[in-house]
């Protein structure tokens, strides 16, 4: 990555996993934004991450897969709390009502 420049590429979401990514990502990239992929809970190392990534004026992105649960709406009333900017989801329709509600 010695010719690596970050102003001649577009914005790239990078998928984070953990803590120590995460922070591999800041040093190699530089990045714009990131994507926060979980598929029960976000775990406490995903919401440091989460809140780092706010505060350096990262875009943060969640998929939200609480969608299918039956309490779906209290699993997106506690994603909404959190300093995410673009919501993933499959159902936007819901998700979008739910909004307008809250």
């Amino acid at each position: 990555m010695a010719n690596y420049n970050s102003d001649d590429i577009p914005i790239i979401l990078f998928r984070v996993k953990n803590l120590a990514q995460y922070e591999e990502l800041k040093r190699t990239f530089n990045p714009k934004m990131i994507s926060i992929f979980e598929r029960k809970v976000f775990t406490q190392e995903h919401l440091q991450i989460i809140d780092m990534a706010s505060k350096e004026n990262i875009i943060v992105e969640a998929h939200t897969f609480g969608n299918a649960k039956k309490n779906r709406e209290d699993y997106w009333a506690e994603q909404i709390k959190l300093p995410i900017t673009i919501f993933h989801t499959n159902k936007p329709i819901l998700f979008q009502e739910f909004l307008k509600r809250q």
